[in-house]
């Protein structure tokens, strides 16, 4: 998604960690469970059957048929004509305002334990591609040390052309390709962007299951050659913890400059700082430049140990996709395990800062937000999702920020779950993702409605107006 997926490293040395926090790094587990069909206004059309390239290591099949269960009656169709969403574990695709149709059959031997690890999707190629990563682990998962995520971040990279259904699963030269028990597709993307019409831009992990690789950094995928080549090497970054395990947590792309959040070190007590990076990538010889300290908080016990940390796991952040503003989430306050939150927007090249949401509720800034910036560097939604009343959604244009607006989500008082924002292009409509469903807003109107159910978690809009 734009955005988006939806994506979260482990910045401390012990990786094994619960799945509990799906949205972040806009990567999402889900069971390999039957559901009910998505719906829009009809049912949809028959499934095509996808092939596989012959350059691809991994396999597609057709999965079981799902048994279908009742679904919501929508209220509207989607005002665009192409977009796409996860389903049952599966990619749908709907095109030039056909109906839906399931275009991926992904997984078809795992057992019904298995999770599914999706992190966004992406349309290119004048929409006809899309790109998205995925995990699938079938067998026990671990236990929590201390720190954020690290479940399902290193993924497998598909490229599906929606014209052939071929899809096409995208390796580095010499990759280590052996992956944990029970997982049937192997890779070590972590992060992934558009750069234009016809190429990507990847992260691909140096840890992996067997140890350190040198085939880790950014990589540029053309999608009319089928070749990844090494733009950024991973020890040409020097936020990195060197010799370490990785201590990434989320990165960007945005007017040729990749920026990526890490961890620094903790102390003696467990307190360590988020911190923000920018690499040039038209010079990707430069050094980087540390954008922003968001703020310290207590990530674990004293000398690693387990024990009482902040209510932070990944505050919140994004770059205007101009390039040229962050808005984030601050920590601020000398209290480690109780530090206050704030949101803030800051210009790249004068570096003031100015507060925004000032008048929202300790109860929402005190725990992780979302931020997202619309296409046109102009608006910024927030959502947090853990708020006692439900999801708080609010947006605000940056050139009148003390003009708040709340959107209506309704939902069951029982509703949980992450939730996601993709903005469509013009600037002026955005979708949410929550509870299983797929609400469409207009910028600057409380009410939406929904346009999609039984949805796992992605939505991703056409990348053009």
């Amino acid at each position: 998604m734009e955005k988006r997926l939806k994506k979260s490293i482990d910045p401390l040395p012990m990786l094994l960690i619960s799945l509990l926090l799906c949205l972040i790094f806009s990567s999402c587990g889900t069971n390999n469970q039957t559901a009910a069909l998505p719906k829009v206004t009809s049912t949809p059309a028959a499934t095509p059957t996808p092939s596989i390239s012959p350059t691809s290591a991994a396999s597609s099949v057709q999965s079981a048929s799902p048994t279908s269960a009742a679904s919501p009656v929508q209220s509207a169709s989607p005002t665009i004509n192409t977009y796409a969403f996860i389903h049952n574990s599966q990619v749908w695709i709907a095109v030039n305002g056909a109906q839906p149709v399931q275009a991926t059959h992904l997984g078809q031997a795992v057992s019904t334990r298995a999770k599914f690890f999706w992190g966004p999707l992406y349309w290119f190629n004048d929409n006809r591609d899309l790109a998205f990563t995925l995990d699938i682990i079938d067998g026990p998962m671990g236990g929590t040390s201390c720190g954020p995520l690290a479940y399902g971040n290193d993924k497998a990279l598909f490229i599906l052309d929606t014209a052939t259904m071929q899809l096409t699963q995208v390796h580095v030269p010499g990759d280590l390709t052996q992956g944990v028990s029970g997982s049937p597709y192997t890779g070590h993307w972590m992060f992934f962007f558009p750069e234009d019409n016809t190429h990507l831009l990847a992260w691909h992990s140096h840890i992996s299951y067997q140890g350190e690789s040198s085939q880790g950094g950014l990589y540029r995928y053309d999608i009319t050659s089928q070749q990844s080549t090494l733009i950024i090497p991973t020890d040409a970054l020097s936020g990195l913890n060197h010799g370490k395990n990785e201590t990434w947590l989320d990165m960007r792309y945005a007017n040729n400059n990749l920026f990526y959040e890490t961890v620094t070190p903790q102390d003696a007590e467990g307190n360590g700082h988020f911190v923000i990076y920018q690499h040039s990538v038209s010079q990707p010889s430069s050094p980087d430049n540390q954008v922003l300290d968001l703020g310290a908080e207590r990530l674990c016990g004293p000398n690693m140990t387990p024990g009482p940390r902040g209510q932070f796991q990944l505050p919140g952040w994004d770059i205007a996709p101009d390039g040229k503003s962050i808005v984030a989430q601050m920590l601020t306050g000398s209290d480690m395990l109780n530090p206050v939150g704030k949101v803030q927007l800051i210009d790249l090249q004068t570096h003031q800062a100015n507060n925004l949401f000032t008048t929202l509720s300790a109860d929402i800034l005190n725990q992780d937000v979302q931020l997202f910036w619309s296409p046109d560097s102009k608006q910024i939604v927030l959502g947090q999702d853990a708020y006692a009343h439900g999801p708080g959604i609010y947006s605000l244009n940056v050139t009148q920020p003390d003009q708040l607006q709340n959107y209506h989500v309704h939902a069951p008082a029982s509703a949980a779950g992450p939730i996601d924002v993709a903005w469509y292009a013009n600037s002026q409509t955005f979708a949410l993702v929550f509870n299983g469903n797929v609400y469409e807003f207009t910028s600057g109107k409380s009410e939406g409605h929904i346009i999609l159910t039984n949805n796992d978690f992605d939505f991703t809009p056409s990348s053009h107006a």
